[in-house]
């Protein structure tokens, strides 16, 4: 279990969940969630990185007592 404690105009970086289930709640205040996949192809970057690219598949808001 974890809590966050995030100020109104700051942000979590893009992060991965692999094998995990999250659960939500707001104790106070609202919060924009957005939700990306990762496709199946990897894409060399212009330094000649390989990565994974992502594209977004949901945006929500959540407010104080919602999950």
């Amino acid at each position: 279990m974890a809590l966050f404690l995030i100020p109104a105009g700051e942000a979590l970086p893009l992060h991965d969940h692999p094998k995990m289930a999250v659960v939500s709640r707001v104790l106070c205040g609202a919060l924009e969630i957005e939700s990306f996949d990762f496709t199946e192809t990897m894409e060399e970057s212009s330094d000649g990185i390989f990565h994974r690219p992502s594209r977004k598949h949901a945006s929500r808001r959540l407010t104080r007592g919602a999950f």
